[in-house]
Parts: C-alpha cells; structure tokens; sequence
C-alpha cells in the first residue's frame, strides 16, 4: 500500500473520530440547563442551553418582595443562569472529548459571546484558554448553539 493511501486512510480515520466526538458532546449538551438562585433565598431561576427560561420556583419569601422587585431578581438570575452555560458546555467537552481542544475553545467562545462569563477573571484563568485556538479571519467557521 502506498505511502499517500495509507496518509489518506489516517486521516480519515481521524475526521471520522472528530465527528463522533463532536456528535457525542452535541447530544449531550442540548440537555445541559443553568440555574442561579435569587436573593434572599426568594427561589431559583433555570434556563436551558439556548438561555430559555426553562424553570422558575419561588418560595414564600418571593411574595413578600413586590412585582417590581421580584421581576428584577427573575431577570438577574436568569442572567446568571445563562452565564454558567459556558462552563457546563466546557465540563462535556473536557469529558467526552478531552483532546478536542479546538473544538472546545470554538464552542466556547460561541457561548461566551451568547451569554457572557459569570467570572471572566477565572475565564482568563483557564488553563486552556487559548489553546489550539483556530484563527479568527473570515473564513473561520463560528459555532453558533441558536443553529441548535
């Protein structure tokens, strides 16, 4: 078998292991949701993986704090629920990916641009921020979740 065959055959090999992969984490994180508490233990807030409201449970602490008041908090901690969505994203793609780093930071950064970061110093802090990061010109494929 010839030298270039044989590269061939690697390398699909390999394109076929990335799309499992990526196959794998998509399943996955259409089911991921984020959940952010309101003050005052009033209750919580969950939104599913595009940022829809997917829950909210109010405790009788939420009656007591007025329509104004309780919609500002349901709106902040939807916000943040929202915000966590990275991270969860980041914690299936290190699990059921882990040497897809590309991959990893493309997704990431979609989301970060959605929803923003609920701790961009700890962000800025990862360890792979940055990593095998594809070069942002205009025929960079964007990840976008809303095609979802």
């Amino acid at each position: 078998m010839s030298d270039v065959l044989m590269e061939l055959r690697d390398r699909l090999r390999q394109a076929q292991e990335q799309a499992r992969a990526c196959e794998r984490v998509h399943e996955s994180v259409r089911g991921l949701t984020g959940t952010a508490e309101l003050p005052g233990s009033a209750g919580s807030v969950t939104v599913d993986v595009n940022g829809s409201l997917a829950g909210i449970a109010l405790t009788e602490r939420a009656t007591r704090m007025g329509p104004e008041a309780l919609g500002a908090a349901i709106l902040g901690a939807a916000r943040r629920a929202a915000a966590r969505i990275p991270q969860r994203v980041g914690e299936v793609v290190d699990e059921l990916a882990p040497d897809q780093a590309a991959m990893r930071e493309l997704m990431l950064d979609g989301y970060r641009k959605r929803f923003g970061s609920p701790d961009p110093e700890a962000a800025a802090r990862s360890p792979k921020s940055g990593k095998n990061r594809p070069p942002e010109d205009e025929d960079e494929v964007f990840y976008d979740p809303a095609r979802w």
